[in-house]
């Protein structure tokens, strides 16, 4: 299919299909606004996406990066991404048990501002690859509609997505490559010694004494405390 935009019109009435959800969750997504003029409109440019399933954000990613040749015109185009997440409703809300768990707007219209655009369901994980490629696979190891902690944690901090060194380390420190998927126990809420939370808070606190942005990933973990030396140990065991 052709990719077009949402315009005022479509924007408004996807919002009022979130409404239609609270009281009636079996209702189907209207994806006739998609192609209707009267709330979509064409792109400068020519988008051909098909309806498929995706293993995970990172495969979702990879689909986005390869139909949009790498443009980055659209990158804040609000009613292109919104036309993109009901176009795959089913994937990023998808229908369980008669219900679905829709959750804030902003996961599917990003709205103005730009650091909400890494919370849309699908121009996030977009983002994030064009940013930091196969190094991106920590963050977009999650299900499109379930992202998890990595991502909330890390790309909800401008100084730390934009920073292939803090991205680096941390899928050094806890991704697992034989899984594909984040290590057992990093994304620990209650901030244990060595975890995703710590690291955040240990990183802040560096990069008020470190041009972290400067350094590699390798040497990044050379300045952490003794605490996240298990999980150093532990990727390095690992390769």
């Amino acid at each position: 299919m052709k990719a077009r935009k949402l315009n005022q019109n479509g924007l408004q009435r996807f919002r009022e299909y979130f409404d239609v959800l609270k009281v009636a969750p079996e209702t189907p997504p209207p994806i006739n606004i998609l192609s209707d003029p009267q709330t979509s409109e064409d792109l400068p440019y020519e988008i051909e996406v098909e309806y498929r399933l995706f293993v995970n954000r990172y495969d979702a990613a990879c689909y986005l990066a390869k139909q949009l040749g790498g443009l980055r015109e659209l990158n804040h185009d609000e009613g292109f991404w919104a036309w993109l997440a009901l176009f795959y409703f089913d994937e990023v809300a998808p229908l369980e048990n008669g219900t679905r768990f829709v959750g804030e707007e902003a996961r599917y219209i990003p709205g103005a501002a730009s650091f909400r655009y890494y919370r849309q369901l699908l121009a996030g994980p977009y983002r994030i690859y064009q940013l930091h490629g196969d190094g991106a696979r920590l963050l977009l190891s999650g299900p499109l509609d379930r992202p998890g902690d990595f991502p909330e944690q890390l790309s909800s901090r401008q100084e730390f997505i934009t920073n292939p060194g803090i991205i680096g380390a941390a899928s050094l420190l806890y991704y697992d490559n034989d899984r594909g998927r984040p290590r057992r126990g990093a994304a620990s809420t209650k901030r244990k010694p060595g975890t995703l939370r710590r690291f955040v808070d240990v990183v802040r606190q560096l990069d008020l004494t470190y041009d972290l942005y400067s350094m590699a990933p390798a040497d990044i973990l050379t300045i952490l405390p003794p605490e996240f030396d298990a999980w150093h140990q532990r990727a390095a065991a690992a390769d």
